[in-house]
């Protein structure tokens, strides 16, 4: 009688077992969801599309990004134009108002030694910079805009975290979207790489033409935040800076590859380290003659 009971109660046990263990409650929810499902189409998952009700970013009102933040204040979220290898971009990345400065000799330090790293990677190469006082000006080169987006991206993170780091302060460091042109031609390649090296003559020229006195380039007129080091478009005749290493793999630029970057701007003559453009000259006299409040 014993060995009966035993025989038909096991295997009540253990059935009960598995209806009631994890694995098989979780199967049977997904079963009956799909039998449910099969005979009713209406009822299964559908995407919505975006804002139907709201006027930005979905149904709630209210939903997306909110105006006037970080990253929507000045650089809008548009598609940015298509670049080839054949183009050269000019970048501009702004920081935050933090009373610091980037050309302070760690924080300058530290920029430089990040673009020694990341000047040549996956598409990406960076030809020229200037680091300011709140702002970076760089000339890059990529495959497509896919390989500028993601290596500005790669250099604003980095710099940002060792930044930080440095200031030991927490969160955002760069104002907003890094800015970037697309250089049309050899004439305004020239002009940009003329306003990236000899960025410092335009603060001192507007410096000197609103508060009076002599304007001076500076000693051999470059700038050492800058890579005039390392550009080898300066006119002979003139001051020339110190020699870069002969290891370029110790450069903190690479040479441009495309023609625009290379050769293309050398026919409207090579570079002076004395040159004041005549729109900074302009505007600095208009700033000077403005009546004062």
């Amino acid at each position: 009688m014993t060995t009966a009971v035993a025989i038909i109660t096991l295997p009540l046990i253990n059935m009960a077992f598995k209806l009631v263990s994890p694995d098989r409650r979780h199967r049977h929810r997904i079963r009956a969801a799909k039998s449910r499902d099969k005979g009713r189409p209406g009822k299964q998952h559908q995407q919505r599309g975006l804002a139907a009700r709201g006027a930005r970013g979905g149904f709630r009102y209210g939903a997306g990004r909110p105006k006037g933040s970080r990253s929507s204040s000045r650089i809008p979220h548009r598609c940015r134009p298509a670049i080839s290898e054949r183009d050269s971009v000019h970048v501009t990345v702004e920081v935050l108002p933090t009373g610091r400065s980037l050309r302070s000799k760690r924080a300058s330090r530290a920029i430089v030694a990040i673009f020694q790293a990341e000047k040549e990677r996956k598409g990406f190469r960076l030809v020229g910079y200037s680091i300011r006082r709140n702002h970076i000006h760089l000339v890059c080169e990529s495959d497509d805009a896919r390989c500028l987006a993601q290596g500005m991206q790669r250099l604003c993170s980095r710099i940002a975290r060792r930044v930080n780091k440095l200031w030991a302060r927490r969160g955002t460091l760069f104002a907003d979207r890094y800015h970037s042109r697309v250089i049309s031609g050899p004439r305004d390649m020239r002009n940009v790489l003329r306003y990236v090296l000899l960025n410092q003559h335009k603060d001192r020229l507007i410096d000197t033409l609103t508060r009076g006195g002599r304007f001076d380039v500076g000693e051999h007129g470059f700038d050492p935040l800058s890579s005039a080091r390392w550009f080898d478009g300066w006119d002979p005749a003139e001051a020339r800076p110190p020699p870069p290493p002969a290891d370029e793999q110790l450069w903190p630029v690479t040479r441009p590859r495309s023609w625009l970057g290379a050769n293309g701007w050398r026919r409207h003559g090579l570079l002076r380290c004395t040159e004041t453009p005549d729109a900074w000259w302009h505007k600095a006299r208009r700033k000077r003659r403005r009546p004062s409040k």
